[in-house]
């Protein structure tokens, strides 16, 4: 039988809580057990090792958000509305998710 591997972590009883909401919010979601409706961790460590889920520090978000609304405003200077209207949205999705209240 091959061999399965394994992850063991220390987490603080406030911690798992926390990731167990921020999975449920992902959609990592267990199915089955006494846990079922609750956030799978598991599956969103998974998804995070396959580049599925991409994590950064709320000040890098913060700096990409800033760096395409200036995009944005030179595209709206090359008559570029439409393209400056998606790149606008794109950093205000941004910016909501770096203002997201950390529990």
């Amino acid at each position: 039988m091959p061999h399965k591997p394994n992850l063991s972590v220390y987490l603080s009883p406030t911690d798992l809580p926390a990731l167990r909401r921020a999975a449920r919010g992902l959609g990592y979601v267990l199915t089955t057990g006494p846990r079922a409706g609750q956030g799978s961790v598991r599956k969103m460590l998974e998804a995070i090792s396959r580049c599925e889920i991409v994590c950064m520090y709320k000040n890098d978000i913060l700096k990409h958000a800033d760096e395409l609304r200036e995009l944005a405003d030179n595209l709206d200077m090359q008559n570029c509305q439409d393209a400056a209207i998606s790149l606008r949205a794109l950093a205000d999705a941004l910016r909501r998710a770096a203002e997201i209240k950390k529990d």
